[in-house]
Formats: structure tokens, sequence, C-alpha cells
């Protein structure tokens, strides 16, 4: 709270306005903790105190919006299908003017992207395939994601020279996923231009 002009003599202040988000506001900002809860403990350990202990929410407000902890959990992996979906569609626009030169160094620096500042959101990514093997729900969401993945590599074939297949395309994809996913969980992941070099030998494969 600021000091007054004058301490000796205090003047009223007015009250602060609460910053705390309202309305359909809170129920994003409730979805956005859930996702950063799952990046650090995982859905099965998720529970609408520690959500909202993430958002700044009071506890009511979880369970206001999400009766339960399964329909949290489904909205928060939905959330973030549709956000990366978003941003893939905006990459795949990109990569159609990648060359057989640069295309590995575009996804060796998109790769550590995800490593680094974007590690929980990868986390999460990850976690989707997993848990929509348990949850039939998330199944839809699950399948849109890999279709946008695969749209996305389906132009890097076509921009470095390959064959443009459906088949091609989700080796790629899978061969892509498999490489980020031991990199994210190695205590040393490599660096760039190690990520870049084998890249270079994977694309390589698929180059007309």
């Amino acid at each position: 709270m600021p000091r007054p002009a004058n301490p000796i003599a205090p003047q009223p202040q007015p009250a602060a306005k609460s910053s705390a988000p309202r309305g359909a506001a809170r129920r994003d900002c409730i979805v956005d903790a859930a996702l950063v809860v799952i990046g650090r403990v995982g859905p099965d350990a998720l529970t609408h105190r520690l959500v909202a202990a993430e958002a700044g929410v009071p506890l009511a407000a979880t369970t206001y919006w999400f009766a339960s902890k399964e329909a949290l959990i489904l909205e928060a992996f939905a959330h973030a299908a549709r956000r990366d979906i978003a941003q893939l569609e905006r990459e795949t626009a990109e990569a159609a003017d990648w060359t057989s030169a640069d295309a590995a160094g575009h996804l060796a620096r998109s790769m550590r992207a995800s490593l680094t500042e974007h590690r929980t959101r990868t986390v999460v990514d990850y976690g989707l395939w997993v848990e929509a093997a348990r949850r039939p729900a998330l199944r839809p969401v699950a399948d849109a994601w890999s279709r946008a993945c695969q749209a996305f590599f389906a132009t890097i074939l076509e921009a470095i020279g390959g064959r443009r297949s459906e088949h091609d395309a989700r080796l790629l994809t899978a061969a892509f996923d498999g490489l980020l996913m031991d990199q994210l969980a190695s205590d040393h992941p490599d660096d760039e231009a190690r990520l870049t070099a084998v890249l270079e030998r994977l694309l390589g494969a698929f180059a007309g």
C-alpha cells in the first residue's frame, strides 16, 4: 500500500481494487494453473487445492467452475491442445519457406525452446498422449494434435524436396517426437549445434 503524504497524520486511503480475475477470465486462469500443476506433479497428483494456490484464487472458485478433478484435467489438456494446434498452424505457414539448407537449424531451435523456456508446456503435451491411452475422452483431442503435427512435418517434407506422403509425414513426426522425448528425459540435453547435426541426418533420409 502507498505511504500517506504525511506519515504523522495518515489520511484514509480508498480500498484497493482486487486484481484477481473474475468470470470467464477466472476460469481461464484456473485452467492455465492446472496446466502448470500437471507439468509439475502430473495429472494424478493434481488437486483443486494445488490449482487454486497456483492460480491465486479461492478454493471455492475451482470447484465452482469444475465440479470434479477429472473435468479440470480434461479441460486443461484440451486447452493445451487448442493452444498448440494454433501455434503449429502458424509454424506450418512459416515452414513452407524453409529449404533443405536451413530446415534442420529451424527445427533445432524449436526443439531447444521446447526443452528450455517451454519445458513445462512440452511435458504437458506429451503427457496428453499418455493420458489419452487411459482416458478415452482425451483421444479426439490427442488425434487433432497429432494431425496438426503431421501437417507441419508434411509441409517441411515438401519444402526440402521430399515426398509429401502421409506415411513419410508420420514417420518424420514420430522420429522428431522420439528425439525430443529422449532429450526431455536427459539431465544433459544436446546443444543447438548437435541437435542441428542430428536433424540434418534425419531430414536427409527424407529429402529428394
